[in-house]
């Protein structure tokens, strides 16, 4: 069946598995089977899915250094499973929240992209 389904991979379920990020996106990637990222973050300590917008920019390069290995997406793609949280749930902040998990994500991109130019 694997031919007609891609995994979905999701970065705190994988801390709960005791796995990192970039090793549960490189396996699913090697069986080409990495469809797309629930890109949200979880709390290590709390242990379970807290589904928090991004923020760790190492953790975001490690993404990207896999995505772009890939090649990218050719379906799904990154996104959030992310909560608003607490009673701050206006558009405004809503949008702010989204944009700054793009921005780091973005930034790891790069952060990958330079790190392969200087062989670090």
């Amino acid at each position: 069946m694997l031919e007609h389904f891609k995994l979905n991979i999701e970065t705190n379920h994988a801390t709960l598995a005791l796995h990192t990020m970039r090793h549960e996106l490189t396996v699913a990637a090697n069986a080409g089977a990495l469809g797309s990222i629930d890109a949200n973050r979880g709390d290590e300590l709390v242990g379970w899915d807290t589904d928090q917008f991004p923020t760790d920019l190492h953790l975001a390069a490690e993404i990207m250094l896999v995505v772009l290995g890939m090649g990218g997406f050719t379906t799904g793609g990154l996104n959030f499973d992310a909560k608003r949280g607490g009673n701050r749930t206006s558009r405004r902040i809503c949008f702010t929240r989204t944009s700054a998990g793009w921005t780091r994500l973005r930034a790891g991109c790069g952060r990958r992209r330079r790190s392969a130019r200087t062989g670090g």
